[in-house]
């Protein structure tokens, strides 16, 4: 897990549109117009008709229902679709699209993807397979708000992700963008949450619960030695969190940020899964005079010249068992930021502090807020 990341990149607010569709089965006849949309589900029907799904080669919206053992696997399933290359809308539900391994490249029209109610997938493994579809919208219905980015700058044509926890796209709760691609081909996306995803409550959340946060004093997680503090020990926004990691979690720190972290996210050191009481030290810095009491050093070496570096805010982020010990993420995507950067510029990148006072490059599952929640 990470200690200390530096956080560079700019957000807006968008906005995203949805289609309502008239939906038929297989059999049932209906007009070829661009809300009808074909409903494919594995049952009987589908057997029976079979050798007439030609008949429905021109529909412009599919639905794919019940897809998830090997019988009938997804690569087979989109194997059947192969003439259907007018569709702009492909939906799936309760299906199981880890078992899709091959490229959605005959769809050449295809805009609108939507992941819906009992589907699995991963992200890093579906979305290079629309790399060459000119989608422009994902609207996916999740438990949980956070994404893997890592394949986002694949979908050049992608400009807006919908998530739900309850398959209601109406009107979004919270829209933030979020910058992808390098730093000479950079775009924005769109991330919009809708359903009871940052809702504004009445009362404590559930999980809050589960948290807490405690005085710095009562823990100290050993700094990496590059840094110098001025005053040393100083508590600069120290905040510990204290939950059981057998359960995901949602937390909010007092800038906007939230981190939201995965059921079962964390490993020991050697590797083995770890399931119980968990600390996470976390903390920010916002502006240069927090920065300097950090004693965190602000410059970096590119092409043998020293370069110093502006800020859009830093975390740092540590995770330990109740007698103090070091836990790891079991993946990069286990533990999900959404930052509230300090500052809008467009030329910033993300980088993480290494041990010796050297900065890399990084791309963590990390999100950016403009404002707070």
């Amino acid at each position: 897990m990470k200690h200390l990341t530096l956080a560079l990149v700019v957000c807006t607010i968008g906005i995203i549109h949805s289609q309502t569709f008239r939906y038929y089965k297989v059999g049932q006849k209906f007009e070829m117009n661009d809300n009808a949309c074909l409903v494919i589900k594995k049952d009987l029907r589908l057997l029976l008709h079979l050798e007439s799904l030609d008949d429905y080669k021109d529909v412009k919206a599919l639905k794919l229902v019940g897809f998830k053992d090997i019988e009938f696997d997804m690569d087979s399933v989109i194997t059947l679709m192969s003439e259907f290359t007018k569709i702009k809308s492909l939906q799936f539900e309760d299906c199981d699209l880890n078992n899709l391994t091959e490229p959605l490249s005959f769809l050449p029209e295809l805009k609108d993807v939507r992941i819906l109610k009992g589907s699995s997938f991963n992200e890093n493994f579906f979305f290079p397979l629309l790399k060459d579809n000119p989608v422009e919208q994902i609207s996916i219905q999740a438990s949980d708000p956070g994404l893997m980015t890592d394949s986002l700058h694949l979908l050049s044509q992608l400009k807006t992700i919908s998530i739900s926890s309850n398959n209601t796209f109406l009107k979004a709760n919270k829209t933030i963008t979020y910058v992808v691609g390098s730093k000479q081909n950079r775009k924005n996306i769109d991330l919009a949450y809708y359903g009871n995803f940052f809702r504004a409550e009445t009362k404590p959340a559930k999980e809050s619960k589960q948290t807490s946060a405690v005085a710095s004093a009562k823990f100290k997680p050993k700094q990496l030695s590059c840094i110098n503090q001025p005053i040393p020990g100083i508590d600069i926004n120290d905040t510990l969190y204290l939950f059981n990691s057998t359960s995901s979690i949602r937390l909010q720190y007092e800038s906007g940020s939230v981190i939201n972290i995965d059921r079962n996210a964390f490993v020991t050191t050697d590797g083995q899964n770890y399931n119980g009481p968990v600390k996470v030290f976390y903390r920010e810095f916002r502006n240069p005079v927090e920065i300097m009491l950090s004693g965190i050093p602000m410059t970096t070496k590119m092409n043998n010249e020293t370069m110093l570096f502006k800020s859009g805010g830093m975390y740092e982020i540590s995770a330990y068992d109740p007698q103090g010990n070091s836990l790891n993420t079991r993946s990069d995507s286990s533990v999900k930021i959404h930052f509230a950067l300090t500052d809008t510029s467009e030329n910033f990148q993300f980088y993480s502090l290494n041990d010796n006072g050297s900065w890399a490059t990084t791309s963590p599952s990390v999100l950016f807020l403009k404002q707070k929640l």
